[in-house]
Protein backbone atom coordinates (compact mmCIF):
# COMPACT_ATOMS: atom_id res chain seq x y z
CA UNK A 1 0.00 0.00 0.00
CA UNK A 2 1.30 3.74 -0.86
CA UNK A 3 1.30 5.79 2.32
CA UNK A 4 -0.12 9.49 1.72
CA UNK A 5 3.68 10.55 2.99
CA UNK A 6 5.19 9.20 -0.30
CA UNK A 7 2.65 11.72 -2.33
CA UNK A 8 3.43 14.78 0.17
CA UNK A 9 5.19 17.46 -2.07
CA UNK A 10 4.97 15.53 -5.41
CA UNK A 11 2.73 14.59 -8.17
CA UNK A 12 1.56 10.92 -8.71
CA UNK A 13 -0.04 9.22 -11.52
CA UNK A 14 -2.35 6.18 -11.75
CA UNK A 15 -2.48 4.48 -15.25
CA UNK A 16 -4.20 1.37 -16.02
CA UNK A 17 -6.66 -0.26 -18.80
CA UNK A 18 -10.08 -0.56 -18.10
CA UNK A 19 -11.22 -1.83 -14.64
CA UNK A 20 -7.95 -2.13 -13.08
CA UNK A 21 -8.60 -0.34 -10.18
CA UNK A 22 -7.24 3.00 -10.49
CA UNK A 23 -10.12 4.80 -9.10
CA UNK A 24 -11.10 2.78 -6.05
CA UNK A 25 -7.21 3.35 -5.29
CA UNK A 26 -7.52 7.05 -5.87
CA UNK A 27 -10.33 6.38 -3.57
CA UNK A 28 -8.12 5.49 -0.37
CA UNK A 29 -5.36 7.65 -1.17
CA UNK A 30 -7.67 10.34 -1.15
CA UNK A 31 -9.21 9.16 2.18
CA UNK A 32 -5.91 9.49 3.45
CA UNK A 33 -4.88 12.87 2.17
CA UNK A 34 -8.16 14.07 3.28
CA UNK A 35 -7.70 12.74 6.79
CA UNK A 36 -4.04 14.18 6.97
CA UNK A 37 -4.95 17.73 5.36
CA UNK A 38 -8.56 18.54 6.55
CA UNK A 39 -10.15 21.41 4.31
CA UNK A 40 -6.98 21.41 2.00
CA UNK A 41 -7.99 19.25 -0.07
CA UNK A 42 -9.95 18.88 -3.82
CA UNK A 43 -10.95 17.05 -6.23
CA UNK A 44 -11.72 17.19 -10.16
CA UNK A 45 -14.07 14.37 -11.02
CA UNK A 46 -13.41 13.94 -14.77
CA UNK A 47 -14.90 10.64 -15.07
CA UNK A 48 -17.91 10.27 -17.06
CA UNK A 49 -20.76 8.24 -15.30
CA UNK A 50 -20.76 4.54 -16.35
CA UNK A 51 -21.88 3.50 -19.57
CA UNK A 52 -21.17 -0.07 -20.64
CA UNK A 53 -18.88 -0.63 -17.71
CA UNK A 54 -16.79 2.52 -18.62
CA UNK A 55 -16.12 5.04 -16.52
CA UNK A 56 -17.49 6.06 -13.08
CA UNK A 57 -16.85 8.79 -10.64
CA UNK A 58 -15.23 8.56 -7.36
CA UNK A 59 -17.32 7.81 -3.82
CA UNK A 60 -15.89 10.11 -1.58
CA UNK A 61 -15.55 8.84 2.00
CA UNK A 62 -18.66 9.82 4.56
CA UNK A 63 -17.50 12.61 7.01
CA UNK A 64 -14.26 13.94 4.17
CA UNK A 65 -14.15 17.76 3.93
CA UNK A 66 -13.09 18.24 0.20
CA UNK A 67 -13.84 20.19 -2.31
CA UNK A 68 -15.57 18.60 -5.11
CA UNK A 69 -16.20 19.76 -8.67
CA UNK A 70 -17.76 17.45 -10.90
CA UNK A 71 -17.14 17.55 -15.26
CA UNK A 72 -20.36 16.88 -17.05
CA UNK A 73 -18.78 14.86 -20.00
CA UNK A 74 -19.29 11.86 -21.95
CA UNK A 75 -17.40 8.93 -22.59
CA UNK A 76 -16.71 9.34 -26.21
CA UNK A 77 -15.49 5.77 -26.82
CA UNK A 78 -18.65 3.79 -26.52
CA UNK A 79 -20.89 6.91 -26.46
CA UNK A 80 -19.93 8.17 -30.26
CA UNK A 81 -21.74 6.71 -33.96
CA UNK A 82 -18.67 8.08 -35.72
CA UNK A 83 -14.92 8.61 -35.64
CA UNK A 84 -16.50 12.35 -36.32
CA UNK A 85 -18.44 12.22 -33.19
CA UNK A 86 -15.87 10.61 -30.92
CA UNK A 87 -13.76 13.66 -31.77
CA UNK A 88 -16.57 16.41 -31.03
CA UNK A 89 -17.33 14.46 -27.83
CA UNK A 90 -13.81 14.98 -26.88
CA UNK A 91 -14.23 18.86 -27.97
CA UNK A 92 -17.22 19.29 -25.78
CA UNK A 93 -15.88 17.14 -22.65
CA UNK A 94 -12.37 19.50 -22.66
CA UNK A 95 -14.41 22.41 -23.00
CA UNK A 96 -16.85 21.38 -19.72
CA UNK A 97 -13.34 20.42 -17.65
CA UNK A 98 -11.52 23.38 -18.53
CA UNK A 99 -14.49 25.51 -16.92
CA UNK A 100 -14.03 23.46 -13.61
CA UNK A 101 -10.39 24.06 -14.10
CA UNK A 102 -11.61 27.43 -14.24
CA UNK A 103 -13.88 27.15 -11.11
CA UNK A 104 -10.67 25.32 -8.83
CA UNK A 105 -8.32 28.26 -10.13
CA UNK A 106 -10.04 30.87 -7.78
CA UNK A 107 -9.29 28.98 -4.46
CA UNK A 108 -6.40 26.53 -5.05
CA UNK A 109 -5.99 23.95 -2.07
CA UNK A 110 -2.53 22.61 -0.97
CA UNK A 111 -3.65 18.64 -2.56
CA UNK A 112 -5.63 18.53 -5.31
CA UNK A 113 -7.05 15.27 -6.50
CA UNK A 114 -7.82 14.57 -9.97
CA UNK A 115 -10.11 11.61 -11.34
CA UNK A 116 -9.78 10.63 -14.62
CA UNK A 117 -7.51 12.85 -16.22
CA UNK A 118 -7.29 11.31 -19.86
CA UNK A 119 -10.60 12.56 -20.30
CA UNK A 120 -9.30 16.10 -20.51
CA UNK A 121 -6.33 15.05 -22.99
CA UNK A 122 -8.49 13.49 -25.22
CA UNK A 123 -9.12 17.03 -26.38
CA UNK A 124 -7.17 19.09 -24.80
CA UNK A 125 -3.57 19.83 -24.53
CA UNK A 126 -1.27 18.81 -21.74
CA UNK A 127 -0.51 22.87 -21.27
CA UNK A 128 -3.36 24.30 -19.27
CA UNK A 129 -3.41 20.73 -16.93
CA UNK A 130 0.13 21.25 -16.21
CA UNK A 131 -0.29 25.24 -15.42
CA UNK A 132 -3.03 23.99 -13.11
CA UNK A 133 -1.07 21.36 -11.39
CA UNK A 134 1.71 23.98 -10.17
CA UNK A 135 -1.24 25.46 -8.03
CA UNK A 136 -1.05 22.68 -6.12
CA UNK A 137 2.16 21.25 -3.44
CA UNK A 138 0.43 17.13 -3.80
CA UNK A 139 -1.04 16.23 -6.48
CA UNK A 140 -2.57 12.62 -6.65
CA UNK A 141 -4.30 11.57 -10.70
CA UNK A 142 -5.44 8.73 -12.39
CA UNK A 143 -6.28 7.95 -16.25
CA UNK A 144 -6.79 5.33 -18.89
CA UNK A 145 -3.31 4.01 -20.16
CA UNK A 146 -4.21 1.38 -22.04
CA UNK A 147 -5.04 -0.61 -25.31
CA UNK A 148 -8.84 -1.53 -24.61
CA UNK A 149 -9.96 0.91 -28.13
CA UNK A 150 -7.85 0.11 -30.99
CA UNK A 151 -8.74 1.98 -34.17
CA UNK A 152 -10.48 4.94 -32.25
CA UNK A 153 -9.17 8.12 -33.43
CA UNK A 154 -8.53 9.37 -29.79
CA UNK A 155 -6.59 6.16 -28.92
CA UNK A 156 -2.90 7.31 -30.03
CA UNK A 157 -3.28 11.34 -29.02
CA UNK A 158 -4.60 10.48 -25.74
CA UNK A 159 -2.14 7.69 -25.19
CA UNK A 160 0.54 9.99 -25.98
CA UNK A 161 -0.52 13.16 -24.20
CA UNK A 162 -0.44 10.79 -20.98
CA UNK A 163 3.08 9.72 -21.15
CA UNK A 164 3.65 13.75 -21.72
CA UNK A 165 2.23 13.86 -18.55
CA UNK A 166 3.82 10.67 -16.62
CA UNK A 167 7.04 12.58 -17.57
CA UNK A 168 6.55 15.31 -15.49
CA UNK A 169 5.24 13.47 -12.75
CA UNK A 170 7.34 12.20 -9.96
CA UNK A 171 5.80 8.69 -9.40
CA UNK A 172 3.91 6.98 -11.56
CA UNK A 173 2.04 4.25 -10.55
CA UNK A 174 0.85 0.97 -13.36
CA UNK A 175 -1.91 -0.88 -12.29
Amino acid sequence: MISPEELVGRWTLILGDLKAGKTLLTAELLEDLGQRFPGEVAVLDLAPPIIQEIGGRLTLPEGLKVDYFVADVVAPHPSAGSPGEVLELARRNREAIETIFGEYSRSPKRVLVINDVSMYLQGGSPEPLLSLLEESETVLMNGYYGGSFPGCPLAEVERERMEELADRCHRVIHL
